[in-house]
C-alpha cells in the first residue's frame, strides 16, 4: 500500500496536471543502508539505465517509495535513458521535500531539454525557495540552460540581473545560471559583469567563463580586468576571450590586448598562459609571433606544442617561425609529440616550403612523427601516392592504417583504379587497420573478379578480436550489388553461422531479408546481465549511506609522477565497475597517452595509443551531478553510449561537458603530473591503493 507521502503527491499530480504546489522545507536523507528490497528496486532501475528501455512501473515504484535515494534514483534513470514518457514523474519529483530529489529531478529535466517543463523549473528560482533549497535551484538553472526556450533564458536573465551578487546564499545558483548564461546568448553582458564583483571565487570564474563566450563586444574591456584576477582560472578564461575576432568592434587598442596577452604567457599558473598563448596566436602581428617563437624553447612541454598549433593557423605573418618549427620537428631529443605538432604547424604554414620536412622524417624511429608524415603528405593528395605508398607498408600499424586512409580519400572513387595493384597486396595485411582501409577501396572498385578475395577477408576477420574488418568486408560486398551482382546468395551459403553482433546488425541493414532469412535477427549489442549482477553493483556503490561509503583510490604511475584519484561509483556504478575489472587485468599498463589538449584534457585508456582502441565493448553513459572541474576524470565518447575503456583528465573546469560526459572518478592528488605529460609518454600502472599510501 502507498504511503500517505505517496498518495498526496500522485493527488497533486493528477488535479493539476503538473502545477507547482507549494514547496516543503527540506528533509535530512535517512543515514540507513538500504533495506534487501530497495537494493532489487534500485537494481532494476540501473538495469533499466543499461538497457535504454523504460518501464514505468518499475520508475513509478521508486518514484513513491519510502527511501529518498530511491526516489532520487528514480529520477536520475529517467534522465539518462531519455524517454519523454518519464517526463510527469520527473516534474513531479521536482516538488520533492527532499532537496537532493528534487535536484535529481531538476538535472533529468534538463537532460531531457523538454521546453515544456520550462516553467517547473523557472519556479525553482524563485527567491522565496531559492534560498531553502540553493542545490536545487542551482540545477534548475542548469537545466533551463540546456532547454534554451524564450522561457528559460529570460529566467535565467531576470536571475542574473536581480540577484545580489553579495549574497552568500545565492553564490551556487549564481554559479550555475553564467554557466547556462554562456549558452544561451541572449542574455546581456551587464547581467554578467555584475557578478564578477562577487567575493566567491566559484562565482566569479563562471561570470568570466560566461563573458568569454559572449559575442557582445562590451565584454571584452571586463575581461581585460578580470586577467589580473587573483584567481588563476578566472585569469584563464578572461584571456581565452581576448581573441582577435572578439576585439573587433571595440574601441581597445590592439597593443593593450598584446600587452595584457604577452603578461599571461609568462603566467605562473599553467592554465592562463596556456590560454594566453592562444589567443594571443589569433593576432596577425609581429609582436604575436615573438612571443610564441620563444615559447617553442619552453621547459614547459605543454607551452612548447600551443606555441606550434598557433603559429600554424597565423599564416604569412608568422613564416618567420617556419625555421624555428622545422628545427624542432627535426630535434631527435624533443619528445615526439612535440615533434609531430612541429611537423603539423609546418604544413598548415607553408606546405611547399615543408615537403622536404616530411621527405628527411620518412624513416624516424618514432611512430607519432611518422604518423604525422603521412598526415602532411596526404595535404599533396595524388601528388604525394608514391610516398603514402612507401608509407602503407609502414611497420607499425598506425602509419600503416594512417597511409592507406590517406590514398582512399586522396584518389576517391573515380581514380581508386591505380592502386589495384596495392590494395590486392595489402588485403592481407596482418593490420587490422590496414584491412579496413583496403576494403574501404575494394568497395569503391566494385569489381565483380574481387568478390572471392572479399569472401576470403570476411572469413579471416572472423577470427578478429573487433568487429571492424567484418563491417568493412559486408560493406565492400554489398556494394557489389550496384554492378548488377547478387552477391548474398553465395555470401551466407558460404558462411550460414551468425558472426558477432555488429557484424550481423550491419548484415542486416545492407542486405535486409536475406540476412534475416541466414541468420535471424542480430541480438542486442548490449548483453543482457543477470540480476544479480546489479544487485552486486547496487549492494557495493549505492546501498551503503555516502558519508559511510569508502569509495576506492586508484594511482596511476605515470613518467612524470603518481596521480591519485578517488572513483565515485556512487555516482556512475557501471563505469567504475568497468575501470576496476580494467585494473584487475592489467589493462592499462604500459599504455601510451593518447590524445592532449593543453589546459582541457590528456587521454588515455586507448591499448592502440592513437585514440582508435578499446577493450572490445562499449557501456552505457553515466551522466550525474557532479561538474567537471579541474580534475575530473570522465569517459571519452565518440557518440551516445560509446564508452570503453578511453578516459580524459581535465587540466581546467569544463562546464560545457557538464551531463554530457560520465564523470567517474575525481583527482586527488598529483594534478601537477597532468600539466607535464605528452601523448606517447606511459601509464606505468594504475593499481588500487590503500589508505595508508595516499600521498605517498
Amino acid at each position: 500500500m502507498l504511503a500517505g507521502r505517496c498518495l498526496v503527491f500522485i493527488i497533486a499530480l493528477a488535479s493539476t496536471g503538473c502545477a507547482l504546489v507549494a514547496t516543503p522545507a527540506p528533509v535530512e536523507s535517512n543515514p540507513e543502508p538500504l533495506a534487501v528490497a530497495d537494493v532489487s528496486l534500485a537494481a532494476s532501475l540501473l538495469r533499466l539505465e543499461d538497457s535504454r528501455g523504460y518501464d514505468a512501473a518499475t520508475v513509478e515504484r521508486a518514484a513513491t517509495a519510502d527511501r529518498p535515494e530511491l526516489r532520487a534514483r528514480a529520477a536520475l534513470a529517467i534522465g539518462r535513458i531519455r524517454d519523454p514518457a518519464g517526463l510527469e514523474t520527473a516534474r513531479l519529483l521536482l516538488q520533492d521535500p527532499d532537496t537532493s530529489v528534487a535536484a535529481s529531478a531538476a538535472f533529468a529535466l534538463g537532460l531531457l531539454a523538454d521546453s515544456a517543463s520550462a516553467t517547473a523549473l523557472v519556479e525553482r528560482l524563485n527567491p522565496d525557495i531559492l534560498s531553502a533549497r540553493p542545490t536545487v535551484a542551482a540545477e534548475a538553472a542548469t537545466a533551463l540552460g540546456r532547454i534554451s526556450s524564450p522561457e528559460a533564458d529570460d529566467a535565467l536573465g531576470h536571475f542574473l540581473t536581480s540577484a545580489d551578487p553579495q549574497s552568500d546564499e545565492v553564490q551556487t545558483v549564481a554559479a550555475s545560471a553564467l554557466v547556462a548564461a554562456a549558452g544561451a546568448g541572449d542574455i546581456p553582458v551587464e547581467a554578467i559583469a555584475r557578478w564578477t564583483l562577487s567575493q566567491d571565487v566559484e562565482t566569479r570564474r563562471q561570470a568570466a567563463y560566461a563573458l568569454a563566450q559572449a559575442t557582445d563586444p562590451g565584454a571584452v574591456g571586463i575581461l581585460m580586468g578580470l586577467a589580473e584576477d587573483p584567481d588563476p582560472l578566472v585569469r584563464a578564461s578572461a584571456v581565452r576571450g581576448l581573441t582577435s575576432t572578439a576585439l573587433s568592434g571595440t574601441d581597445l587598442a590592439l597593443d593593450s590586448v598584446i600587452d595584457q596577452l604577452s603578461r599571461a604567457i609568462e603566467d605562473y599558473a599553467y592554465a592562463p598562459r596556456i590560454e594566453a598563448a592562444r589567443s594571443i596566436g589569433t593576432y596577425s602581428s609581429a609582436r604575436a609571433v615573438q612571443a610564441l617563437r620563444r615559447l617553442l624553447a619552453s621547459e614547459h612541454p605543454h607551452d612548447a606544442v600551443v606555441a606550434s598549433e598557433a603559429l600554424g593557423r597565423m599564416g604569412e605573418v608568422a613564416l618567420a617561425a617556419l625555421p624555428d618549427l622545422h628545427g624542432l620537428a627535426r630535434d631527435p631529443t624533443q619528445l615526439a609529440y612535440e615533434r609531430a605538432t612541429a611537423i603539423r604547424a609546418s604544413l598548415e604554414l607553408d606546405r611547399e616550403g615543408s615537403r622536404e620536412l616530411l621527405r628527411s622524417l620518412v624513416d624516424d624511429s618514432s611512430w607519432r612523427v611518422r604518423s604525422a608524415v603521412v598526415d602532411g603528405f596526404a595535404r599533396f593528395r595524388q601528388a604525394a601516392i608514391p610516398e603514402l605508398e612507401i608509407l602503407a607498408h609502414d611497420a607499425d600499424q598506425r602509419v600503416a592504417a594512417d597511409a592507406v586512409q590517406a590514398i582512399i580519400i586522396s584518389l576517391g572513387p573515380s581514380e581508386i583504379g591505380r592502386v589495384r595493384p596495392l590494395l590486392l597486396e595489402l588485403l592481407g595485411s596482418p593490420f587490422v587497420g590496414v584491412r579496413v582501409g583496403v576494403l574501404q577501396g575494394f568497395a569503391w572498385l566494385q569489381d565483380a573478379a574481387t568478390f572471392p578475395l572479399l569472401l576470403d577477408a570476411f572469413d579471416v576477420a572472423r577470427n578478429d578480436d573487433e568487429p571492424d574488418v567484418g563491417v568493412a568486408a559486408v560493406e565492400a560486398i554489398a556494394d557489389l550489388g550496384l554492378i548488377g551482382m547478387a552477391p548474398e546468395r553465395a555470401f551466407f551459403a558460404r558462411f550460414p553461422n551468425p558472426p558477432a553482433s555488429e557484424v550481423h546488425q550491419r548484415a542486416i541493414a545492407r542486405f535486409g531479408d536475406p540476412a534475416t532469412r541466414a541468420w535471424g535477427d542480430a541480438p542486442p549489442v548490449v548483453p543482457d546481465e543477470p540480476t544479480a549482477d546489479y544487485e552486486a553493483l547496487v549492494t557495493r556503490w549505492i546501498a551503503p549511506h555516502p558519508e559511510t561509503n569508502a569509495l576506492p583510490q586508484i594511482r596511476i604511475d605515470t613518467e612524470e609522477g603518481p596521480i591519485d584519484i578517488v572513483l565515485r561509483g556512487d555516482q556512475a556504478p557501471l563505469t567504475a565497475a568497468n575501470f576496476l575489472a580494467l585494473i584487475a587485468a592489467r589493462f592499462f599498463d604500459g599504455q601510451e597517452w593518447a590524445r592532449l589538449v593543453p589546459a582541457f584534457m590528456i587521454q588515455g585508456g586507448d591499448p592502440n595509443g592513437d585514440t582508435t582502441g578499446g577493450p572490445g565493448y562499449t557501456i552505457r553513459d553515466e551522466p550525474n551531478r557532479i561538474r567537471f572541474d579541474r580534475g575530473s576524470v570522465g569517459m571519452a565518447l565518440s557518440g551516445r553510449d560509446s564508452a570503453g575503456s578511453q578516459f580524459f583528465v581535465a587540466h581546467s573546469p569544463q562546464p560545457g561537458l557538464d551531463g554530457e560526459f560520465t564523470v567517474f572518478a575525481e583527482v586527488v592528488a598529483g594534478q601537477e603530473a597532468l600539466e607535464r605529460l605528452l601523448p606517447g609518454q606511459r601509464i606505468l600502472s594504475i593499481r588500487e591503493i590503500a589508505p595508508s599510501e595516499e600521498g605517498c
